[in-house]
């Protein structure tokens, strides 16, 4: 609902959009792509590439990884502190 009264279009429009009743325009792939940068027109138009023009999923996984090397090595550092500790007592 939101979507459609933001592009200006009727919600029902849009379902039909959804449901494949309506062919998309052009019109209406501009103000999509309007909406959110990251939406790539070329993939909607001719199905290469990624919807999105940058891979968020991908992103995510990334910082997923480095979050979880961070956090070992933090691990590995009290570990060490401690064992230092224990040593000089």
């Amino acid at each position: 609902k939101d979507l459609a009264v933001n592009m200006g279009y009727a919600i029902q429009y849009l379902s039909h959009v959804k449901t494949g009743k309506v062919i998309l325009s052009e019109k209406f792939i501009n103000k999509l792509c309007l909406m959110d940068e990251n939406i790539d027109k070329n993939y909607i138009l001719n199905g290469e590439g990624n919807l999105l023009k940058n891979n968020q999923i991908e992103r995510i996984k990334t910082l997923e990884r480095e979050n979880y090397i961070q956090n070992d090595l933090i691990s590995s550092l009290k570990e060490q502190i401690e064992m230092y500790k224990t040593s000089k007592k």
